[in-house]
């Protein structure tokens, strides 16, 4: 087996079978999973409550689209979390990544990008529906939104399918190859989605007035944009170096960076603007209650009026 600086040029399939045991993970290797495992179940505990405390002590807040967003938002950033526990713990129990990881880990793959996809289709919604005035425009990208995902959702069940019926094989098999390239094309995709929309909501709130508030709107999207553009770009450089190259990267720097920071990030701060915003609405809706509740007191007729 030549192997060195982690390239692999054997499968690993084959080289379990002619071993006639699977290859053991060394402590790093193991501690490596088990901090990527711990890493998505604190995320896990962190959308659970975002989404309890949405439900129990956020009743005020009328249903609105936005709202209706913000829990499909947390739906599918709930489940991704889980798939990503359950790859790692079914990677760190059979000691290396077999049918059952594979299909677990497109799954969860699957999940990220229709949340993501969800936070850009948002993001233009903001834009179109408050700067552009093109209400005729929402119900169109309403429904490129749902026939995409469904695709997306069809096309790499397909694959998945005709995957497991073939060889099996990761390393020269062109349908693991165009699995690769599908995680390539999507996270393109959703980094020009951040920036094409996050810059253009950027300029207009400058473009309006210098308040305080509005400067503060503008830096906090360009640095979500930056934050969100450069984790998906990240990914499209990781997953098609060993396409294009025929390379690998280090195993550790490669789990890293295109797995937890570039999953982690983005679904930590997406959480905590979706937990603000609601905090933020709850309060906005106390103080309008407090102010018809003061109106009511002082319109109210009195004894002596009667």
């Amino acid at each position: 087996i030549n192997a060195e600086y982690g390239e692999r040029k054997t499968d690993l399939s084959f080289i379990e079978k002619r071993v006639g045991k699977k290859k053991k993970l060394s402590m790093l290797d193991k501690g490596l999973l088990i901090g990527g495992l711990v890493m998505y179940c604190v995320l896990t505990v962190l959308t659970c409550f975002s989404f309890l405390w949405s439900v129990f002590y956020g009743k005020k807040v009328a249903v609105r689209r936005a709202l209706l967003t913000q829990r499909i938002l947390r739906s599918l950033l709930f489940v991704f979390l889980v798939c990503r526990v359950a790859w790692l713990s079914l990677f760190i129990h059979g000691q290396s990544e077999d049918i059952a990881t594979f299909v677990v880990n497109r799954l969860s793959f699957l999940f990220f990008v229709s949340a993501f996809t969800v936070v850009v289709f948002y993001w233009a919604e903001t834009y179109h529906k408050n700067y552009n005035n093109s209400h005729n425009f929402l119900p169109k990208l309403a429904l490129f939104f749902s026939v995409f995902n469904i695709s997306l959702w069809l096309f790499q069940i397909a694959l998945l399918g005709m995957w497991i019926g073939s060889s099996r094989k990761r390393e020269g098999n062109l349908l693991y190859d165009i699995n690769i390239l599908t995680d390539v094309v999507l996270s393109a995709m959703i980094a020009i989605g951040f920036m094409f929309y996050g810059f253009r909501l950027m300029f207009k709130k400058f473009s309006y007035d210098y308040t305080d508030d509005r400067v503060y709107d503008a830096i906090k999207m360009t640095v979500l944009t930056l934050v969100f553009s450069l984790c998906f770009l990240m990914r499209v450089y990781l997953f098609s170096y060993r396409p294009v190259t025929g390379k690998y990267f280090d195993v550790y720097i490669f789990y890293i960076f295109s797995y937890y920071l570039t999953e982690g990030i983005p679904t930590l701060i997406q959480l905590y603007i979706v937990h603000s915003t609601r905090v933020k609405e709850e309060r906005i809706n106390q103080i309008i209650e407090e102010l018809y509740s003061d109106c009511l007191l002082y319109t109210s007729p009195s004894p002596r009026d009667s």
